[in-house]
């Protein structure tokens, strides 16, 4: 993984995509730091993570940014969406004439 490689992640239901802007090398493990695209599905979980902060009652911390590379997928963004517009009309009914 790469900087400028575009990335997504699944939590959940949800899935969020973004870019990498940095990554290091840390007890053998390889971290980025994304700048993820603002969706409703990133929105619902960084309002989650401040209100378990103010729940917890503690600060952000920054740290928390990095995402171990192992747990994030390396897509081809036009490849993707060319899948799944395929996976779309494949999906729609056909009428009869």
């Amino acid at each position: 993984m790469i900087i400028n490689d575009t990335v997504m992640q699944v939590l959940g239901s949800s899935v969020l995509v973004g870019t990498v802007n940095e990554t290091k090398k840390e007890n053998g493990w390889l971290f980025a730091k994304v700048e993820w695209i603002p969706t409703d599905a990133h929105q619902g979980l960084s309002t989650n993570i401040e209100n378990m902060l103010e729940i917890r009652r503690q600060d952000y911390n920054p740290e928390t940014e990095w995402v171990r590379c192992s747990k994030l997928i390396n897509i081809n963004p036009e490849a993707l969406i060319e899948a799944l517009h395929q996976c779309g009309q494949e999906m729609q009914p056909e009428y009869a004439n």
